[in-house]
């Protein structure tokens, strides 16, 4: 819940195109989630977003589909739900027990194309092996 509430106070701030991944999420001491500011550094303004300066080949994983076959290079319409996308991949990291998300692609595979052809042929993350209802049920009465 606590991440949710996150990303709604990032957008009331007009910031979007944020790649959230499991390493940008920290707990304080009494088990309240926060974004880290890493999450953050690359968007400190609308040149920087259009220019990409988040580079890290790593963050195409979270990157929605409508992002990733963009050919224009600029950031969408933040209304597009992009970074909804990313927080799904979230929770299929924390149930998948912090596996990569698409870890069949190594970075150097061309992972971006590969991965827009995936996603866009109806490819989608499998469900995690440990998933269960119970556990979403655990995790969503904590």
């Amino acid at each position: 819940m606590g991440i949710a509430q996150g990303m709604v106070y990032l957008q009331e701030k007009n910031i979007y195109g944020v790649t959230l991944s499991a390493r940008d999420i920290w707990l304080s001491w009494d088990y309240v989630a926060k974004i880290s500011l890493s999450t953050l550094t690359g968007f400190c303004n609308q040149e920087s977003v259009e220019n990409g300066v988040d580079e890290d080949p790593e963050r195409v994983r979270w990157t929605a589909p409508e992002e990733l076959l963009n050919p224009s290079g600029h950031v969408l319409d933040p209304h597009h739900g992009i970074d909804v996308w990313s927080f799904g991949v979230l929770i299929w990291e924390i149930f998948s027990c912090a596996q990569t998300p698409y870890f069949q692609w190594r970075d150097d595979d061309n992972l971006e194309e590969n991965l827009a052809y995936f996603l866009h042929s109806g490819g989608r993350l499998d469900v995690p092996s440990d998933f269960t209802p119970e556990a979403m049920y655990a995790f969503k009465i904590h």
